[in-house]
């Protein structure tokens, strides 16, 4: 009789043994379900993150893109209006240039006629 209640008692223990394995099998399972199911999220998140981080980088990119364009286009209008200045100040200094040899040709000429009255006289 004490054989059978021990006999009783070990399956007794065998099944709540057996049924604690498939409560942890279980818990094992929703455990593995819960992590496929973080690291999903984690990946969608991390890929929006991505997608709004390249979003932010194209749009920096683009704007110093124009930023460069107007850039470029400004320092084109400053070339051009220097160059400009140059002619017109080389155009005036060449004027200035002649206008002076004209006056030395004028006043060699006065000179000269100076001189032909002086000699005449």
């Amino acid at each position: 009789r004490r054989c059978q209640r021990s006999a009783g008692h070990a399956r007794r223990r065998a099944g709540e043994a057996a049924s604690g394995v498939d409560c942890l099998r279980s818990e094992l399972r929703l455990l593995r379900l819960a992590v496929r199911t973080e690291l999903a999220r984690a990946g969608r998140d991390a890929e929006a993150a991505l997608r709004e981080l390249s979003s932010e980088v194209l749009a920096r990119v683009s704007a110093a893109t124009q930023e460069a364009a107007a850039l470029r286009c400004s320092l084109e209008f400053e070339r051009e209006t220097a160059a400009a200045a140059a002619a017109e100040h080389r155009t005036t200094l060449e004027r200035a240039a002649a206008a002076a040899a004209e006056r030395a040709r004028c006043v060699e000429a006065a000179r000269e006629s100076d001189r032909a009255r002086h000699v005449q006289e």
